[in-house]
């Protein structure tokens, strides 16, 4: 509320984050887009070196920088295993950190929004259907944002549902599983 002069923001009933992460993109007009969830942060500059880099290569729709895992006193645990845009290896691993990632608006009118029957894992599952669909990533190795981990966190606290949803959206795009995510889950 003490933002109130600077963005518009609601609170309300939704259907999941899913629903709550769409609203946000359709009240926007912004031509990129990227979003924090709960207790994630940008690291100074991280607006900065995107539009930079979105400026300087047009052909590029995707781009997802570095980032760490983080405590709640904001103390770095690990850096996030970001590697290089490469296909086969998204199917093996989300590599890709998702409040380090910003997506021009052009992809979402053409692919769609977040899959609202997705309660995890909506973030991969968007990064494989992007990926399907051609649209070209590109990796910034600067450190952008951070995911804070801490117990009652999604990646933490439902581990088991994150790869039962994996496996589910991983069948439903390509008739089976990969071996790597029945052994994650296993």
């Amino acid at each position: 509320k003490s933002y109130n002069d600077h963005l518009s923001w609601i609170s309300e009933q939704d259907d999941g984050h899913s629903d709550a992460i769409n609203k946000g993109i359709l009240r926007s007009s912004a031509p990129i887009i990227g979003w924090l969830n709960s207790d994630d942060i940008y690291y100074p500059n991280a607006f900065k070196t995107v539009m930079g880099y979105f400026d300087q290569y047009p052909d590029v729709d995707v781009v997802y920088g570095d980032a760490y895992h983080i405590d709640q006193n904001d103390e770095i645990i690990e850096k996030y295993p970001t590697e290089d845009w490469n296909w086969d290896r998204l199917l093996e691993t989300c590599y890709i950190s998702q409040p380090a990632t910003f997506l021009r608006r052009k992809v979402i009118e053409k692919n769609g929004l977040l899959d609202l029957s997705l309660r995890y894992s909506m973030d991969y599952e968007y990064w494989i259907r992007l990926g399907k669909a051609g649209v070209k990533f590109a990796h910034i190795p600067e450190v952008l944002a951070a995911t804070r981990l801490h117990d009652t966190a999604f990646t933490i606290s439902s581990r088991i549902a994150t790869h039962s949803a994996v496996n589910d959206f991983m069948k439903e795009h390509f008739g089976k599983v990969p071996d790597i995510w029945i052994l994650n889950y296993a």
